[in-house]
């Protein structure tokens, strides 16, 4: 069920009897709710654990839910559980580029001693070969996407991680496309697949607008639960040089 429709019953059985705490931990779900998670199609559930701690659940599409543990059934505790599920600091560096750069290119490694290397810099020198190239429209591609690397068992990046169906860490380095407002375009690329050739390929589809050069399925994917901010909505509008 969705913060934003917590009621006193819910909060009741959820985190104990209605004292005067109790009603304010419930004030500062729904209030965190309204200001974090409107509109970002993620769902949250809390159920208490042993101790004094809960767990928040997050559903989300098609995503398996995610736990969150070790959420204290107080006030400042849930306020930032629920404001760490739509920031974090890979969505903040995703959100500053989003609109300048051609795309995101997100190589998520299994480990956090275990990046890319050299395989990494071959595929990210290629899909800078993006830039002077032409899209079906006849625009001149003037950015290369823009290259993160992150560690797929970084504990302050499982929600956005498992919004984009990279979680569970897998054994093998992973890598995602985003464009727009932080959704995935592309199916994600790993062993055999993870080649110079294929991610290059991956990105000119970007540039694609014509429904008989571009598949369908390919166009949809999951989205970040990332909110967006009065900077990013003003590079939007002079990128486009109107007001969506």
């Amino acid at each position: 069920r969705s913060l934003c429709d917590w009621s006193s019953d819910v909060c009741s059985s959820d985190l104990g009897e209605q004292t005067p705490d109790r009603r304010a931990v419930e004030n500062a779900f729904r209030r965190a709710a309204s200001q974090s998670l409107a509109g970002l199609d993620v769902s949250t559930d809390v159920q208490p654990t042993a101790g004094d701690a809960a767990s928040l659940t997050l559903e989300a599409n098609d995503r398996p839910p995610l736990a969150l543990p070790g959420v204290r059934p107080t006030a400042e505790s849930m306020e930032a559980a629920v404001r760490s599920v739509a920031d974090s600091p890979l969505r903040q560096e995703i959100r500053s580029r989003l609109v300048d750069d051609w795309c995101i290119l997100l190589l998520v490694a299994p480990k956090r001693t275990a990046v890319g290397g050299g395989v990494a810099e071959q595929i990210r020198a290629a899909a800078g070969g993006i830039v002077g190239e032409e899209t079906e429209l006849g625009k001149k591609i003037e950015r290369g996407p823009h290259w993160i690397e992150i560690a797929g068992d970084d504990p302050a990046e499982a929600v956005a991680l498992w919004s984009l169906g990279l979680q569970p860490a897998a054994a093998e380095p992973r890598l995602a496309m985003l464009i727009g407002r932080g959704e995935r375009r592309g199916p994600v690329l790993s062993g055999q697949d993870l080649t110079a050739e294929k991610v290059l390929e991956a990105v000119r589809m970007l540039g694609r607008s014509c429904s008989c050069t571009t598949d369908a399925a390919w166009a949809r994917g999951p989205r970040l639960p990332m909110r967006m901010n009065e900077g990013f909505d003003a590079a939007v509008k002079k990128e486009l040089g109107f007001d969506p």
